[in-house]
């Protein structure tokens, strides 16, 4: 509805809207994915659910725990809020365990500053990374590593962005390279 009424009237032109807005989506899922293994691979952490993207165990006392965001933009105040809710959770089953819980927000890329709010540490990017490889100036470098692997996703997105527009197509397409309109509200 969104591409039609923004003017895109060939079925081609509105299928390159859509599966280019979609591939963006799907990219930075890869991405997101990635970069959060990556994180747990540095620390030696562990992914626990309910909330808690990375718990990463200090000592047998000590325990931070993370939930973590692509960047700054990526969730709605009902996500973030959910993930406030989580680490709460996760930081209550600890501390019954008798265990200091520190509470994180992390940002894989984007977020120029730490921030404290309540007892919830918004961490900057590189303040992140910094905390969970050891290295300064780390996330240039894992920058460049994903440079030399985008061939890799790129290939994954290919492939999918011909799928995508094949079905885009049979489904709102008329056989004549328009928009069937009324296939958008059925």
């Amino acid at each position: 509805f969104v591409y039609a009424a923004l003017g895109a009237s060939s079925l081609a032109d509105w299928v390159d809207r859509v599966v280019a807005d979609k591939l963006t989506s799907t990219a930075e899922g890869f991405v997101g994915n990635f970069l959060e293994e990556v994180a747990r691979i540095l620390c030696d952490g562990t992914k626990v659910g309910s909330g808690v993207d990375l718990q990463r165990d200090l000592s047998d006392e000590d325990t931070e725990i993370f939930a973590i965001q692509s960047t700054t933009n990526t969730k709605n105040a009902g996500g973030r809020r959910s993930d406030l809710q989580g680490l709460d959770k996760a930081a209550g089953v600890l501390r019954a365990q008798r265990r200091h819980v520190t509470k994180f927000v992390a940002y894989l890329f984007g977020r120029q500053r730490t921030t404290q709010i309540g007892d919830v540490t918004h961490l900057s990017s590189e303040d992140f990374w910094l905390r969970i490889s050891g290295q300064e100036a780390f996330l240039p470098k894992l920058l460049q590593a994903c440079v030399v692997l985008s061939p890799l996703y790129l290939e994954r997105l290919t492939v999918r962005e011909g799928v995508l527009k094949e079905q885009v197509a049979s489904a709102y397409g008329d056989g004549s390279g328009r928009i069937r309109y009324e296939s958008l509200f059925q």
